[in-house]
């Protein structure tokens, strides 16, 4: 201690404050709720007068082992108001203090209520006085509290988390529904547990998910998903959502695109164009929306007077590259259709950048068409379907937790007219 100030501020122990002590000085003990003097106010309100606001905030988020033992009676003006400030300061930066861990014990006694109306402003519940709420989230805010959302869960029985698996595709298309499938969720509370299905493991992948308890629900985008699979999934007695397959009898609920309706207005749209011959990309011919696409295709032509021809068929698997394959072998065959319909987009682009490269005019030698209308296709001024995805993500999220009941869900596309087809 400093010349001038022996035995006048002192730092003390738990263990050796004294009633004799604590009668004559007032006791601080940072973090904690303990000044006999001013009637068990909290701390920063007891130490704010002396050492200001922005220190009383800084020291109420630390423990500091110790007990303050101030003189209750020096003048706020005084050399013992400095030497105070030093003193914590010191403590502070010095001693390499630890955070508080804070329960809801804790907030209780700070907000002077009960263990049970702590938790209830901590679950949204009702019953709980204007007032009284905002004094308990006023010291939620002060202290930094941070409740184990883990904890919670656990002693509730539920995860809040939902299941997603999606294909092994790196699309845009996925990750604009998944997206929206993020949003809908963390709206109603829920995080999303996401993983890509192989098929070595799509079926593992599912049930590890539900067996463990990690999720209370499941939304499945498997490109070869069966029946089986899926009835496999539902005895573990969660919420099973399917995302782009039919089955012959509804027995989950499902979600699914009007495809054959979309591709049809598209391919007629380039046909009474005046386009002679149309082409087609298709996705992997086990794939759902791929068989449904290529009825649409195959429709459209019945419906205009013209031939199915197999040599104007490729197929592809919704990537880019394989979009850019199939372009080269139509070339490879002789002469490009004069106007071609890829699957997806992203197909498409792959369609576009082999043309560029080759130096084909769009649309002028070769009218280009996709689906889906992710964020790409609209800088690339590519005419498209646009897939609901917003409506489909939320959709989704509201089928797994039971909000939706119907067991078959299907929205429309909208045909979107740019320049790519010449239109």
């Amino acid at each position: 201690m400093p010349a001038g100030y022996p035995g006048k501020h002192r730092i003390f122990y738990p263990g050796k404050t004294t009633s004799t002590i604590r009668n004559k000085y007032t006791v601080f003990s940072i973090g904690q709720d303990i000044n006999p003097g001013s009637g068990s106010k909290r701390v920063f309100n007891n130490i704010l007068p002396t050492i200001g606001r922005k220190t009383a905030e800084r020291i109420g988020k630390y423990s500091l082992l110790f007990f303050f033992l101030i003189d209750s009676h020096f003048p706020p003006s005084s050399g013992k108001k400095l030497l105070f400030k030093l003193t914590i300061f010191w403590k502070i930066f010095y001693n390499k203090l630890k955070p508080i861990t804070m329960n809801i014990d804790d907030i209780a006694k700070l907000a002077g209520v009960s263990k049970a109306t702590v938790s209830r402003v901590l679950n949204h519940r009702p019953f709980v006085r204007e007032e009284t709420r905002e004094k308990v989230w006023q010291v939620i805010r002060d202290m930094g509290f941070s409740p184990s959302i883990i904890a919670r869960n656990l002693s509730l029985k539920r995860s809040q988390c939902i299941g997603v698996i999606l294909p092994e595709i790196e699309t845009g298309f996925y990750s604009e529904l998944l997206k929206s499938m993020d949003l809908e969720a963390t709206l109603r509370g829920y995080f999303l547990l996401v993983t890509f299905s192989h098929s070595a493991r799509e079926l593992g992948w599912g049930e590890k998910f539900l067996h463990s308890g990690m999720v209370e629900g499941l939304i499945v985008m498997m490109p070869e998903v069966s029946e089986v699979l899926v009835k496999n999934l539902m005895k573990w007695g969660r919420r099973v959502v399917v995302l782009n397959k039919k089955f012959s009898k509804p027995f989950v609920p499902t979600l699914n695109v009007d495809d054959v309706d979309a591709s049809y207005q598209l391919v007629s749209h380039l046909l009474q164009h005046g386009y002679e011959t149309v082409g087609i990309v298709t996705g992997p011919k086990e794939n759902f929306d791929s068989q449904e696409r290529l009825v649409g295709y195959m429709k459209a032509l019945l419906d205009h007077g013209k031939k199915f021809d197999p040599s104007l068929v490729e197929e592809g698997d919704f990537t880019e590259i394989s979009g850019y394959e199939a372009v080269e072998r139509m070339s490879g065959r002789g002469k490009l259709p004069r106007a071609i319909f890829f699957s997806n987009d992203a197909m498409a682009i792959g369609g576009i950048r082999w043309l560029e490269k080759k130096g084909v005019k769009i649309p002028e030698e070769v009218a280009v068409a996709g689906f889906d209308d992710v964020e790409l296709s609209k800088h690339l001024r590519l005419t498209t379907v646009r897939i609901p995805i917003k409506e489909m993500g939320k959709i989704a999220v509201e089928s797994v937790l039971g909000i939706r009941e119907e067991k078959d869900i299907t929205v429309k596309g909208e045909l979107v007219i740019r320049e790519s087809c010449g239109c």
